[in-house]
């Protein structure tokens, strides 16, 4: 009996502009069914390899085929949601999502069933009538998932569908269609390696020095209450109440020197993570003391606790002290390894202490900005 025809099979890919080589004989085969995940730092060639297998760059040497038979999107089902959000101004959401249904001669009846469907799925039927320039930068992303999987690809490629998602979106969804109906279409995997896979090039930037921390002078009490506020849609569902309390002997506000964006993100997985695990009605609390030449900033919890054995590790990649809660939850296991790595390169540390049935408390330190330095 023949061996079955991989999915996808790429053969000695390679892209070069001009002297520039930026993919270098590339080889591998996806099977049906599998998902692939690029992981790289920025201007590594990632969006260059999606851009080509769709022949949106023509490579400059080798083969890549779908079923057996060279790639062509205009006649195999290939849908493609682009790093930036990608929208065509002059047709309605409803119109944008149909957009790949008609081009492929779906037939009304399915199409129609698909349009609603999708726009169900992503939160947009009652802006179905809007045009881009009506919505918000997260809603146009929100289309462009939409209109990829409306015609049900059975190739689909994805460049950083989330990048341009705010902090506020990314809580809302985990509560929305998007997630429960995308996942159930995609044996609930994909979500979760999307997540992985940002969770993976946030560490890879940082390890690789390939980001520079932007350092600035903000205040951090104001920027825990703005991420706190974010998250209470999240913390109300297991009715846990979230407060955010400066120190009575430190001047306000408290101004720290950091990358804001980065310390953001260390807030939000601290917070978020004290949400997954805490007890249903308990607490969340982000604190501040004066270290003299530092503040320190603490996210306490009273929820399920970590227990002895596991603590030395709770900063590991893919490291879950619950396994079975965190798949259920859609943690990547990666939320405490990014807090670490961002505040190891603030050149800072971060702790933590934890009893099992009494709780957690994150610790990490910031410099400290003296009013006399504010200008």
């Amino acid at each position: 009996m023949a061996n079955k025809e991989p999915k996808v099979k790429v053969q000695n890919l390679t892209k070069k502009f001009g002297d520039l080589l930026v993919l270098d004989n590339l080889n591998f085969e996806v099977e049906e069914g599998e998902f692939l995940c690029i992981v790289g730092p920025t201007g590594c060639g990632k969006t260059t390899f999606l851009n080509s297998l769709t022949r949106l760059y023509e490579p400059t040497a080798g083969e890549i085929l779908v079923n057996g038979i060279p790639v062509d999107p205009k006649k195999q089902n290939i849908s493609y949601i682009f790093q930036e959000y990608s929208s065509f101004p002059w047709l309605t959401v409803e119109q944008n999502i149909r957009f790949g249904l008609e081009i492929k001669k779906t037939p009304k009846a399915e199409a129609d069933a698909n349009v609603e469907e999708m726009l169900d799925i992503v939160g947009l039927t009652k802006f179905r009538n809007y045009y881009p320039s009506q919505l918000s930068i997260s809603m146009l992303q929100r289309v462009a998932i939409a209109r990829a999987f409306a015609t049900k690809p059975e190739l689909l490629l994805m460049d950083e569908p989330y990048g341009q998602l705010d902090i506020d979106l990314r809580f809302k969804l985990e509560d929305e269609l998007i997630n429960r109906k995308y996942l159930e279409r995609a044996e609930k995997s994909i979500d979760r390696l999307i997540n992985i896979v940002n969770d993976l090039d946030t560490i890879s930037k940082l390890e690789s020095n390939m980001n520079q921390l932007k350092m600035e002078r903000f205040d951090i009490v104001a920027l825990a209450r703005e991420i706190a506020e974010q998250a209470e849609m999240e913390a109300d569902r297991k009715g846990i109440r979230i407060s955010v309390k400066g120190a009575e002997n430190l001047p306000s506000p408290f101004w720290v020197l950091a990358d804001k964006h980065y310390i953001g993100q260390v807030l939000v997985n601290l917070i978020i993570n004290s949400i997954h695990y805490g007890r249903e009605g308990g607490a969340t609390r982000i604190r501040f003391r004066d270290m003299l030449d530092r503040i320190l900033v603490e996210v306490e919890d009273n929820g399920q606790g970590i227990g002895k054995e596991d603590l030395p590790r709770v900063f590991e990649r893919f490291y879950r002290t619950d396994k079975g809660r965190s798949r259920e939850q859609g943690g990547t296991g990666l939320g405490l390894a990014i807090v670490k790595h961002i505040v190891e390169a603030h050149g800072e540390r971060i702790t933590v202490r934890s009893e099992l049935g009494a709780g957690s408390t994150f610790s990490f330190t910031l410099k400290k900005v003296g009013l006399q330095d504010i200008k």
